[in-house]
């Protein structure tokens, strides 16, 4: 499948992502809203998250990020990563952190790695000043 590159990336609502939750969630993706989030999605074929849990001082959180099979490869990852730090930036965040699974994706865009979890997940951070 090749990507339809005039697909943009927009922000969305929780509840806008009905059908790629649903695909998430056949592989084992888990996610649920969060209070102050911001939705991004990609058509029916990718979708992440932002938010602000709270626990550090004005640093956004990277959650929920997942890509539908058929369209892995393609670079919706980079884009929707690419959206969120703008959506940091514009935003007034100092920084932007992430769990991931891919830590490669996000080294090439400026996260630095912090820690690396038994189960393979890296906790990654990339300042925003």
């Amino acid at each position: 499948m090749s990507l339809p590159f005039d697909c943009e990336v927009e922000q969305c609502d929780y509840e806008d992502i009905a059908w790629q939750k649903h695909e998430a969630r056949r592989e084992g993706v888990t996610m649920k809203p969060h209070k102050n989030s911001q939705w991004f999605k990609i058509g029916n074929m990718a979708f992440a998250c932002l938010w602000e849990p709270g626990n550090f001082s004005n640093r956004g959180r990277m959650a929920h990020c997942f890509v539908t099979q058929g369209c892995r490869g393609q670079g919706m990852g980079k884009r929707l990563v690419k959206a969120r730090v703008s959506y940091a930036e514009d935003n007034g965040y100092d920084a932007i952190d992430t769990y991931a699974f891919n830590p490669d994706l996000f080294s090439r865009l400026g996260f630095v790695e912090l820690n690396k979890y038994d189960n393979g997940t890296y906790y990654m951070v990339k300042s925003l000043d």
